[in-house]
């Protein structure tokens, strides 16, 4: 499942609502040429795509299923707690390389892969309940899973800063100053 959203809790919470359905995601940043969007919709074999309105525009010729977060459909689903099955070898997700070296390639990621990432960065990092984390980076880039799920995981606090945010370094203080950021993780 491609998620084509803005920087924000809703984001984190597409993304929750992906991984808890069983599926895989398909991380795409808004921000990415239409042409590389296009291209990792089609070679990943996407079928649905879970957007806001204000975005549709940015998936041309996606000719799957479209969920938009922000409309009336996505806030009746229900609630229930799904019973779905997944192993370590099922995917978390799948990200596509910069293209550097020609074409961008998806790299899919396993669930037991994140898993033992994340175990071994909370031991390695020592995040506990009591932590802060300000998410900074696209999700399009890999480290975006450790500044999300880990907190997450560890019963840590979660703030995600907007584009805007992330962007203008006084801003981002004041982000960090004002919720009392205790962890952080940036790439230069």
């Amino acid at each position: 499942m491609g998620i084509c959203v803005e920087r924000s809790v809703d984001m984190v919470a597409a993304l929750l609502a992906v991984v808890k359905a069983g599926a895989a995601y398909l991380p795409l940043d808004p921000l990415l040429p239409q042409e590389r969007l296009s291209y990792m919709l089609e070679d990943s074999g996407a079928s649905l795509v879970v957007t806001q309105e204000s975005l549709r525009a940015s998936l041309p010729g996606f000719s799957g299923t479209v969920v938009l977060l922000d409309g009336k459909r996505w806030k009746s689903n229900s609630r229930d707690n799904l019973a779905v099955a997944v192993q370590p070898d099922h995917l978390a997700y799948v990200i596509y390389t910069s293209g550097s070296t020609g074409k961008p390639k998806g790299v899919e990621i396993p669930r037991g892969a994140l898993t033992n990432f994340l175990w071994s960065m909370r031991e390695w990092l020592g995040l506990t309940t009591e932590d802060r984390s300000l998410a900074v980076t696209t999700i399009s880039f890999d480290i975006a899973g450790l500044e999300i799920w880990l907190p997450l995981l560890v019963g840590a606090r979660l703030v995600v800063a907007n584009r805007e945010e992330a962007a203008d370094g006084e801003r981002l203080r004041q982000q960090i100053d004002q919720h009392g950021i205790t962890f952080l993780q940036s790439t230069r």
